[in-house]
């Protein structure tokens, strides 16, 4: 009976143990590396917030298209970590784009870091 005992209560520090590994696992939120292709020249868009009659500086956007998916985007300049844009190039570049664990109701659900500029071609602007 005793060695039945020792058993059960083996198993069971052995199945604790598995369950504690597997719920300590850590959420892996490191998001994905994308390829971009980034338009020669800057997207004009809106009043820059917080907008008014009195601050009507407008906001720039990259038009990008992505590699993998073929997806077009706009995202606003400076948004791209590492990236000194020069309008009038076409670039490829390499980017690592991570979610935010809590973002804000108004704000971005991931940050952008350039990893690598693959290509700069100049390019003529009509």
């Amino acid at each position: 009976m005793h060695g039945y005992r020792s058993k059960n209560i083996l198993l069971i520090a052995v199945l604790l143990l598995l369950i504690t590994a597997v719920s300590c696992k850590k959420n892996d939120n490191s998001g994905k590396v994308v390829t971009m292709n980034v338009a020669p020249k800057l997207v004009i868009g809106g009043a820059a917030p917080p907008a008014s009659p009195d601050n009507p500086a407008a906001v720039y956007y990259y038009s990008i298209i992505e590699d993998s998916s073929n997806q077009k985007y706009t995202l606003a300049k400076g948004t791209i970590q590492g990236f000194d844009y020069v309008e009038g190039y076409q670039y490829k570049i390499k980017v690592q784009v991570t979610p935010i664990a809590k973002p804000m109701a108004d704000g971005p659900a991931e940050t952008y870091t350039l990893i690598e500029v693959l290509s700069k071609t100049k390019v003529e602007i009509p």
